[in-house]
């Protein structure tokens, strides 16, 4: 069967080839990495020999898994995962390097790391969980906490403060990461609390790592490393308190402040506007003040009259609370839990 490229076939870049005993062997020639919606998904070249060979990540002994193929004197290997850009490999007949490529493609940019939450810089010791925004789709090999890492400045080492999950937690792109703190050890008396305590520890400071090696779906590692700084405060025993909230409208725009930073992700999808008819109003969200300030931005602007912000009662803190209930309860007590899926807060534009 003959093979086909689906996409022209770009030379980005090889080093010259290094022969060790082959004075009888022809030499490689016209090495290609083929591209394919911008990932490397093949290694061609000419070689007329029949001697079976290999490619490897270079200075590594074990051989990448692919598919090799050949066609007259052209040889091609497809590797089950496409190379990584900047990345070098080499080609391996009879235990011998013969040729050694580099990854380069310089149409395709590095993912960068756009976001971290919570933004602010001064978290609740009992903190649940924290989002990493990514510019573009990130690798899918479920091994982030080998880039991100938490060092405690202020008892100067590592700390293993994130769950690791067999399946990570993405978005549908894979761009959002979210990474929890483990609840068993914010939880009160449950085992890994009296065995560890909490992961995080009030009054420490303590600094997030996210290493430049964190590659993007399409092979490049991030732009740059990252860091995030923050200090840890008294863990948050309270609920949310919509009593509290203050609204305003400006034009197009309804304003919620908060007494606190709430969680980024919820913010954006736990707020709607209905008049007295319950007819939603079409709006988008835009968070300000470190999560503590929500604008909903409607296309046109609101009539005077009266109108409903409906709260999914699932709207969280930093520390898990939501609406309804502390994340952190005992569920043994007897007290009444709000089981209300949503909040009403009537407000009017004169």
């Amino acid at each position: 069967m003959k093979y086909t490229f689906k996409t022209r076939a770009i030379l980005v870049f090889f080093c010259f080839m290094i022969f060790i005993n082959c004075k009888d062997e022809p030499a490689i020639r016209n090495i290609t990495v083929n591209y394919e919606n911008a990932k490397a998904v093949s290694v061609s070249f000419d070689f007329a020999s029949t001697k079976a060979f290999s490619v490897h990540l270079k200075d590594r002994a074990t051989p990448i898994l692919g598919e090799y193929q050949t066609e007259g004197v052209t040889r091609i290997f497809t590797p089950v995962v496409p190379f990584s850009d900047g990345l070098t490999y080499a080609v391996v007949m009879d235990e011998k390097v013969v040729s050694i490529f580099s990854i380069k493609n310089d149409t395709v940019e590095s993912p960068e790391l756009v976001g971290i939450y919570p933004s602010t810089n001064e978290l609740p010791e009992n903190l649940l969980k924290m989002y990493f925004q990514f510019s573009q789709p990130m690798e899918e090999l479920g091994e982030s906490l080998e880039h991100i890492t938490v060092f405690n400045r202020t008892l100067n080492k590592e700390e293993a403060v994130f769950l690791e999950l067999e399946s990570e937690l993405w978005n549908k792109d894979h761009s959002l990461l979210t990474l929890w703190l483990d609840p068993g050890r914010i939880k009160t008396d449950l085992i890994p609390n009296r065995k560890y305590g909490l992961p995080l520890l009030e009054e420490h400071e303590y600094e997030i790592r996210i290493d430049a090696n964190f590659r993007g779906a399409n092979g490049r590692p991030l732009k740059n490393e990252y860091t995030k700084s923050f200090k840890v405060g008294k863990s948050d025993k309270m609920k949310p308190s919509p009593e509290d909230w203050e609204i305003s409208v400006s034009g197009d725009k309804v304003s919620i402040e908060f007494n606190e930073p709430l969680d980024a992700i919820l913010l954006k999808e736990c707020f709607r506007i209905v008049n007295t008819e319950n007819k939603e109003i079409p709006c988008f969200s835009k968070i300000e003040a470190k999560e503590q300030v929500l604008h909903l931005v409607c296309p046109q602007q609101l009539n005077k009259g009266e109108y409903k912000l409906l709260v999914d009662t699932r709207l969280e803190d930093l520390a898990g609370n939501n609406l309804n209930r502390l994340f952190d309860v005992d569920l043994s007590s007897k007290n009444n839990m709000d089981t209300s899926l949503q909040k009403e807060i009537r407000f009017k534009i004169n």
